[in-house]
């Protein structure tokens, strides 16, 4: 499981200098509805070849925030609340409050299956140039504080990479992303490449197979290992969603591969 979910540590949990592709200056917009909601199925190819479900993914996204929450983050206009559960390993909520495409705040909750010792809060904010979080665990000896420095802008966090890589156009991904590592007090760089039409991906909805945009995301800095595949969907006017939205959900992602585990769209819905 530690093995397994350290890329949801490094990239779907722990990922920055931004550098586009091109020239001129990315453009970077809001891509999803006022509300929205993807949901995954999830597979290990270490598990009967892949063939067997072993978990799932769901994300739901809203601008309609509370006065509440506007309060609690004063610049937020989105909050996405991701969970991931993996039968018999571990689940993870985590809710990020954020303007457009840059985190303001998360919360994270871990609850690892096999052993309470491991459960875990992580609050953290970007404040100036700084990641500051509190870890707090049911092994209160484990738990710590701190800040990390990330820079003043262009930042992006763990489960959030897929959402901030879907802001900008495609051929203008971020060819360098950081994220911080509160678990070791550090942070990481990836370098992200693209390219259009790559492959047909068989999602498990009424979509059925479409050719999709391929993102690869990989360490910039030794240990490399092995890199992360993700698959949007074209910015096409039949694959934008959100029945009376005057933001259209678009460019939302059908596969993600991290090392032995896939992540397939099962279901989606946008609107208003």
């Amino acid at each position: 499981m530690k093995k397994v979910f350290l890329t949801i540590a490094i990239v779907l949990i722990t990922i920055f200098t931004l550098s586009a592709c091109t020239g001129g200056g990315p453009t970077v917009d809001q891509s999803w509805a006022s509300n929205e909601m993807l949901t995954y199925s999830m597979y290990d190819s270490l598990v009967n070849n892949g063939t067997t479900k072993v978990g799932s993914v769901s994300i739901v996204t809203t601008t309609n925030l509370t006065q509440e929450e506007k309060d609690k983050v004063s610049k937020a206009d989105t909050k996405v609340i991701i969970e991931i559960n993996k039968d018999n390993v571990c689940s993870i909520k985590t809710t990020y409050y954020t303007r457009v495409q840059n985190v303001l705040s998360l919360t994270r909750e871990y609850d690892d299956l096999v052993d309470d010792n491991n459960d875990y809060t992580l609050s953290a904010r970007h404040d100036d140039k700084n990641y500051v979080y509190d870890l707090t665990y049911t092994d209160t000896a484990k738990n710590k504080s701190g800040k990390i420095n990330v820079g003043s802008s262009n930042y992006t966090d763990n489960e959030f990479l897929y959402f901030y890589i879907r802001c900008y156009d495609a051929e203008s991904v971020p060819s360098s992303i950081k994220i911080a590592d509160p678990f070791n007090d550090t942070s990481y760089e990836l370098s992200c490449s693209y390219t259009s039409g790559a492959e047909t991906i068989a999602t498990e909805t009424e979509l059925g197979s479409v050719i999709c945009n391929e993102i690869t995301i990989n360490r910039a800095e030794s240990p490399v290992g092995t890199g992360i595949v993700a698959y949007y969907l074209p910015e096409k006017d039949e694959y934008k969603y959100g029945d009376y939205a005057l933001i259209k959900s678009v460019k939302f992602p059908t596969k993600i591969v991290e090392n032995n585990v896939s992540y397939v769209l099962n279901g989606f819905s946008a609107s208003k």
